[in-house]
């Protein structure tokens, strides 16, 4: 007789279902993203839950017969696991670690089989046959009526979805994008704005009754806004304006009018009890935390501001007891990829982390205090979660292929407001031939042309996060090229998940940043032909590049500041390039003479500015005013500028081709910097091109781009 074999295809935990066979991972019935060598892993620890699998076991299963640096590999594929499945490694719920030993799934586990074993055939003795029979039917029916009467009560008291699908009301039809919803104390009206992005970058504001109605356009400027709210008596609209004047707060009538400066240096601005307001304020250069006061700015009381003093708490949204504060935040390098915190008013305390393991953007409260509602991003994905407050546990309450940004309760906690809608990132090319595009994932993102123009390098990203300077960039991804020709794509560093990266000039090697469980960012250095593994070069650091004599330049992410740093290729002899403090880090001169550096300002000169930095003796240069970019060709013989962020009408969105002067390396620029205003005069020889953040060849004709499709409406979803 044949054994039967159970083969398990589906493994379930919790609310998450692994599908063996397929090679998915589900929550809830929603496929997340988890592939690869994390996927790999998970299968591994779920074939003996509850047992201890060595990193030598998960060695010899994942890499027998190649040379690969196991324990990055490794770390990096349970750090993925970890953000996907919402834990973290301080608290495990399904993954632990056991140092210098190996990791254990420890959440309880039930398997189903791609076929069940038939149940053992039992054979009647030929005495007492008919009495036994009846006595068995009777137990079988009892036993199944039993059955069916359990099977009926738990049907009944399955909880109910939080939020159902087929609920949705759409309130906008725009072709675009409708972000950061609020609604009005009495819940008739949401004002939102219409723009790419929820926070920073160019829109307008808008007001919409809830019923009926069209979309009404408040404000008509170029200038930089986001986070609008109803004054208590819903008579005005407040909201972010970040112009020449800094960060300040506005306002403009509900029903149209002329906006008016509210508050300076206050953003995110919110009403709580007794007329008090709460704010985010900038105490030091770009040092941004969350104050409270009076409308005019009296009895000031700071509640929370980052420790590092180059982070910014951006907003804050009060219980309605006024007891409790949840903020959101970026930390020291101006991304935001943190989970929300939770503060106490008063100030006595820094708070702790709530919500998922991932990148908070958004949260609210019920109108009685009892939960916390939050928008944030896991595992690339961005869905509405609550968490019973204090001390919850987080719970998704969205799903599906579409995401969720932003969150407003109704005033009777009956329903939320959110902006639910897709975001796609593809690389394209510009040449003689017109334009094309590449890449088929959705999240493509960071392109660079090889030097002979055959390739194109981007990072498939697992996931990306807002910086407030440079835009939306890559939390982690996978190195890719694709070859122009075939359009064959290869990934570079199989198994390994990359944050920014630079090539050597002959591209047989690559220095690159991955990030830690935590946030903490390592660079390292790996040959492309993968002979030997790669080998860390230093810690807390990014944003590399090659310089001269294959030293490595970076930005060193430090206790108080940002540093630009140099470090040898064997991670010695690490040394400060400048005392300049750094917000962002871009490329080095093709001669290795030159860095160009995001400065926040100094005493001398307190405005932000883009600054060529010499590797070397000699003063920076100033290429440009905030908010922009610059960069080189590969063969140095064009310089590029470009406006990343448009701050008024007279600033468009293009990049600037300046030609630079044989055996110099940069161009002759006024010592103001260049002007992109559309007023601004250009040197001579220069090239417009209609787009920014483009990988430029040898020549401004030919060039690689990020082209971003993105489409978000508000709808009303009601909660059960």
């Amino acid at each position: 007789m044949e054994e039967d074999v159970y083969s398990p295809r589906l493994v379930r935990f919790g609310t998450f279902e692994v599908d063996l066979a397929a090679g998915e991972l589900r929550k809830s019935g929603v496929k997340l993203r988890l592939t690869g060598q994390p996927f790999q892993v998970l299968a591994i620890l779920l074939e003996r839950p509850g047992e201890v699998v060595t990193r030598e076991e998960l060695q010899k299963r994942l890499w027998p017969d190649t040379f690969v640096d196991v324990d990055h590999n490794l770390n990096t594929a349970i750090n993925k696991i970890r953000e996907v499945l919402g834990e973290s490694a301080e608290s495990p719920r399904f993954v632990e670690t056991l140092p210098r030993r190996g990791y254990r799934f420890v959440a309880p586990v039930t398997q189903d089989s791609e076929q069940e074993p038939s149940p053992p055939v039992v054979q009647p003795t030929a005495s007492g046959f008919g009495f036994r029979h009846g006595l068995f039917s009777k137990i079988v029916v009892a036993v199944v009526s039993l059955l069916c009467g359990i099977g009926v009560f738990f049907m009944l008291k399955r909880p109910t979805p939080v939020t159902l699908p087929s609920e949705y009301k759409q309130l906008t039809n725009f072709t675009d994008s409708a972000v950061a919803p609020s609604l009005s104390p009495d819940g008739r009206m949401v004002t939102f704005k219409r723009g790419e992005d929820a926070f920073f970058g160019s829109g307008q504001i808008y007001v919409k009754l809830l019923s009926e109605g069209e979309p009404v356009r408040l404000t008509n400027d170029s200038d930089s806004k986001y986070a609008p709210v109803f004054t208590p008596d819903g008579s005005r609209i407040a909201y972010t304006r970040v112009g020449e004047s800094g960060w300040d707060t506005w306002s403009v009538p509900s029903l149209g009018g002329e906006p008016t400066r509210l508050l300076p240096n206050a953003s995110a601005l919110t009403w709580i009890a007794d007329r008090r307001i709460l704010f985010s304020e900038i105490r030091t250069e770009l040092h941004m935390g969350i104050v409270s006061s009076t409308e005019n700015r009296a009895e000031r009381r700071e509640i929370y501001f980052p420790a590092n003093p180059r982070a910014m708490a951006h907003y804050a949204y009060a219980s309605p007891d006024g007891k409790w504060v949840l903020v959101v935040e970026m930390d020291q390098t101006h991304t935001f990829h943190q989970p929300c915190r939770l503060v106490p008013i008063d100030g006595s305390s820094i708070g702790r982390q709530v919500g998922p393991h991932g990148t908070c953007t958004s949260a609210a409260w019920s109108p009685d205090g009892n939960w916390m509602y939050l928008a944030a991003t896991v595992g690339g994905t961005a869905h509405l979660w609550r968490q019973k407050f204090p001390d919850g546990s987080p719970q998704q309450i969205t799903f599906g292929p579409s995401q969720e940004e932003g969150v407003a309760v109704a005033p009777d906690g009956r329903s939320v407001v959110t902006s639910v809608g897709t975001r796609r990132s593809a690389i394209w090319i510009h040449n003689a031939a017109g334009e094309r595009e590449i890449s088929s994932e959705s999240y493509a993102v960071a392109p660079r042309l090889s030097r002979d123009g055959t390739r194109v390098f981007y990072l498939f990203a697992q996931d990306l996060m807002l910086s407030a300077h440079v835009g939306w960039v890559a939390s982690s991804g996978e190195l890719r090229s694709v070859d122009l020709r075939s359009g064959k794509t290869e990934n570079l560093l199989p198994g390994v998940l990359v944050a920014d990266y630079d090539f050597s000039p002959d591209e047989k090697e690559v220095v690159f940043t991955s990030r830690e469980q935590g946030g903490e960012s390592q660079i390292w250095l790996a040959p492309l032909d993968r002979r030997t593994p790669p080998r860390p070069v230093t810690r807390s650091g990014d944003q590399v590049s090659f310089g001269a004599d294959g030293d490595i330049i970076f930005r060193a992410l430090e206790e108080k500041t940002n540093g630009l740093f140099r470090i040898k290729r064997d991670g010695t002899e690490r040394e400060r390039i400048t005392k300049e403090s750094v917000l962002d880090k871009f490329g080095v001169s093709p001669d290795g003479k030159w860095v160009l550096i995001h400065s926040p300002g100094n005493s001398a000169d307190p405005n932000a500015a883009v600054l060529a930095v010499p590797i070397g003796r000699g003063l920076p240069r100033k290429i440009c005013v905030a908010h922009c970019a610059a960069g080189w060709a590969l063969d140095g013989g064009f310089f590029y500028v470009a406006s990343v962020a448009r701050e008024t009408a007279n600033s468009p969105e293009r990049t600037l081709a300046i030609p630079v002067p044989a055996g110099k390396s940069l161009p002759d620029l006024p010592a103001s910097g260049i002007d992109l205003s559309i007023n601004g005069v250009a040197p001579h020889g220069t090239r417009v091109i209609e787009h920014v953040s483009i990988s430029p060849g040898a020549d401004p004709s030919t060039y690689v781009f990020t082209k971003t499709d993105l489409q978000r409406n508000l709808f009303q979803i009601p909660l059960h």
